[in-house]
């Protein structure tokens, strides 16, 4: 999904685009009926912030709703999907978040898994709007199962969890980098995870913790989601490699992890929600916003969270 910032000062613009997840079998993998993140393009005028922020299908209203009825810029949003329909079929949800805001919104067709299909969203921006002021990278999927069916086909799921989560954000970035290295306050955001930390896996691991940890997360037929956090790991390293490459440019690299906050759950009830101890999906949101809008650049280059800064 994206949005496009007209702070009206200043006379700015943002785009933000979304990506629809992949799924598994005939469930949806993180986005049970709802699409989720954004992806922000942004083009700015005087000084402003272009960002591109990939979105997921689950709950992804918080994100948009905070950005939205943010009170420093306005925003356009191109709601970005794999199919122009699904995309359509978002804007009609979309509105009900724009409604109190001054945020206006339409459909794009990008698809994070298919180069020719980013090629097309990168020229449509640069046709538009010359420059990018901010990417956020937020193609997230998830293809594990249990153990026992795992392990049989654990490199299909490696595979797929790889094209979607690192594959995508790798080529995304980089037909997107010479419209951001253009912007004057580029921001570059790649949506982490507290899977991603080997410090906390590690930890999780320690006799005193483990008990605690199967007691809060036991269910029927264990998941243990090593290619999603494998994946996770390898965007925290792609963050910190385009750290390097762009910083020089100007361009602020971030990774943005929602630890265990709603919005990071498959959990299609509330009631699961509440088994895994979720905190509140609205932080999500004003975490992303607080990035793209700059409040958080004093963590540049590390994995940003809501009370700090995650462990590697």
């Amino acid at each position: 999904m994206a949005l496009r910032s007209i702070d009206h000062a200043k006379n700015d613009f943002t785009i933000l685009k979304d990506k629809d997840t992949r799924t598994r079998g005939h469930s949806q993998v993180w986005n049970s009926g709802k699409l989720q993140n954004l992806q922000a393009l942004a083009r700015i005028v005087n000084s402003a912030h272009i960002p591109i922020v990939n979105i997921k299908r689950r709950r992804w209203n918080f994100k948009t709703k905070a950005l939205a009825h943010s009170t420093r810029s306005c925003y356009h949003i191109f709601l970005g999907s794999r199919t122009r329909y699904r995309a359509n079929a978002a804007m009609t949800k979309l509105r009900d978040i724009l409604a109190p805001s001054n945020s206006t919104a339409e459909p794009i067709e990008i698809d994070v898994t298919n180069d020719e299909s980013i090629r097309k969203a990168v020229k449509y921006v640069e046709d538009r709007f010359g420059w990018l002021d901010m990417l956020v990278n937020n193609a997230d999927a998830e293809f594990d199962a249990t153990f026992d069916k795992d392990a049989s086909s654990f490199r299909a799921i490696s595979n797929e969890a790889y094209n979607v989560n690192v594959a995508g954000a790798e080529v995304l970035t980089s037909l997107f980098a010479p419209l951001l290295i253009k912007s004057p306050h580029a921001r570059l955001i790649f949506l982490s995870s507290s899977s991603s930390s080997l410090y906390g896996t590690h930890r999780s691991s320690d006799p005193a913790e483990t008990q605690e940890m199967e007691t809060r997360f036991s269910r029927d037929g264990l998941v243990g989601q090593k290619g999603y956090r494998c994946s996770k790991v390898a965007v925290n390293m792609c963050m910190l490699g385009w750290y390097h490459t762009l910083r020089e440019d100007g361009v602020k690299t971030f990774a943005v992890s929602h630890e265990w906050s709603g919005t990071h759950s498959d959990a299609s009830t509330q009631d699961d929600l509440s088994r895994l101890e979720a905190g509140d999906p609205t932080l999500g949101g004003q975490l992303v916003r607080m990035v793209v809008e700059g409040e958080r650049d004093k963590d540049v280059g590390r994995v940003v969270t809501c009370d700090g800064v995650q462990r590697w």
